[in-house]
């Protein structure tokens, strides 16, 4: 049998170095001891998934120089005074209030970065930033904004995506399982056993049924003599339009599909259908 157990330890008010003994608080039998086992599941993700493995060394880069950039932006916007005199003493105090008495061939300026590392910090800054969303696999937010047409037409946007859809890919085929396994025990601790656990969704990228309705289209008209080829592409319709559908409504939908019989054969049936409507309403009366 497995047990529980929980224990508390606190420090003595009169003692900081003091320390008591923990102290059983409670215990118990969990709710996976009859099943010889703790209850805790482990989840594990790829090491290829590990994001923020791949994004902590350039997030920390993008902090310390986002810092730097501000204290020298506070700086430059505080300039300091420069007096060129050949006068051995010269007030140092300036305010509103006081005057600032200068030579014939005195001059007065003030002292400011040019902002040549300014400007390269900023670029780099921007780099980094680039460096941070194109290892976390998104393309789109890393690419700027001033980027040229061509770089933001749709299907480069589409392109762009494609990356972070199939990463959130892994992930759902990392969680699927591990929730179905949560489930499962669920199930086995509560003795229940009439219930089915199916686990669906975390799948981003999906076939367009308008594309594949398109290419079936194609494929009737060109009239390729190939039965096998449409009864696919109506397979495939037939997935795309119900993504979310559980695996047995699948399966049924498909059977179906593949007991309606030759397409090639329904497809005849209703072109001839089609002709002899045509033909009996353009057919002249009392014919």
């Amino acid at each position: 049998q497995f047990f529980f157990a929980v224990y508390e330890r606190r420090r003595r008010e009169e003692s900081d170095k003091e320390k008591e003994v923990a102290t059983l608080v409670d215990w118990g039998r969990h709710a996976t001891s009859e099943l010889g086992r703790v209850p805790f599941l482990r989840f594990k993700i790829p090491r290829v998934l590990w994001l923020l493995n791949r994004a902590i060394l350039p997030s920390s880069a993008h902090i310390d120089l986002d810092n730097t950039i501000q204290w020298m932006l506070r700086v430059a916007n505080l300039p300091h005074p420069v007096v060129f005199t050949n006068e051995d003493k010269v007030s140092g105090n300036l305010a509103e209030t006081e005057l600032l008495q200068l030579g014939a061939e005195d001059r007065f300026e003030w002292a400011e970065p040019r902002g040549t590392s300014l400007s390269m910090a900023t670029l780099n800054l921007a780099a980094k930033r680039e460096e941070i969303f194109r290892s976390m696999h998104l393309m789109a937010q890393a690419r700027d904004s001033s980027a040229t047409a061509a770089a933001q037409s749709g299907e480069s946007k589409k392109e762009d995506v494609m990356p972070a859809l199939n990463i959130l890919e892994s992930f759902g085929d990392c969680l699927r399982p591990f929730m179905k396994a949560t489930l499962d025990l669920i199930l086995k601790v509560a003795d229940i056993t009439e219930v089915v656990v199916s686990v669906r969704g975390f799948q981003f990228i999906t076939d367009d049924p308008v594309v594949i309705s398109t290419t079936r289209e194609n494929a009737v008209a060109a009239d390729l003599g190939s039965g096998r080829l449409i009864l696919e592409l109506n397979k495939s319709l037939a997935r795309a339009s119900l993504p979310d559908v559980d695996p047995l409504t699948a399966q049924i939908v498909e059977t179906e599909i593949e007991e309606a019989g030759d397409p090639l054969e329904r497809i005849e049936e209703r072109r001839k259908e089609l002709k002899n409507d045509a033909e009996s309403l353009f057919a002249e009366p009392g014919a």
